[in-house]
């Protein structure tokens, strides 16, 4: 077998439309060698993946918070060929996206709450009327309908 030098053919290097541009791999002149590195820890949770690191995101464009964050820092312990890890973060998605429908809700669920309250509290030994005279209206209907 031929080494990779002596190859020549349609990847011709002289061939190339951009050749006479060419240039070798290296830095940019003004560029920082080593790169600096991000202060603090990821804001996702870093985990291998089949034997390969994967990179750490550093940033807030969307981190992690509530309860979907949660789920979702659950589902990062799982690995990656494991259905349930996915089912997690679609549940974590799907408790994401009912957030703004409960804040839009909760104008209106708040009043309703203290009105059921208000209503269905219990009555029993406030002030003189007693738990059997509340009864009393009901039961004497059905005595007139029956004729006892």
């Amino acid at each position: 077998m031929l080494p990779i030098d002596e190859i020549r053919g349609v990847d011709d290097v002289s061939r190339r439309p951009g050749h006479e541009g060419f240039r070798p791999v290296a830095p940019w002149p003004n560029a920082r060698i080593p790169p600096a590195s991000q202060p603090g820890r990821p804001s996702v949770p870093v985990r291998t993946r089949a034997g390969k690191p994967m990179t750490p995101v550093f940033g807030t464009s969307s981190p992690l918070r509530g309860v979907s964050g949660m789920i979702r820092r659950w589902a990062y312990t799982f690995p990656e060929h494991r259905a349930r890890r996915w089912l997690l973060l679609i549940l974590a998605d799907r408790v994401e996206a009912t957030g703004p429908r409960l804040r839009r809700l909760a104008p209106l669920a708040v009043p309703l709450l203290f009105a059921t309250f208000a209503a269905f509290r219990p009555r029993a030994r406030m002030g003189r009327v007693r738990v059997s005279m509340l009864h009393l209206p009901r039961d004497s209907g059905s005595r007139l309908a029956t004729g006892r």
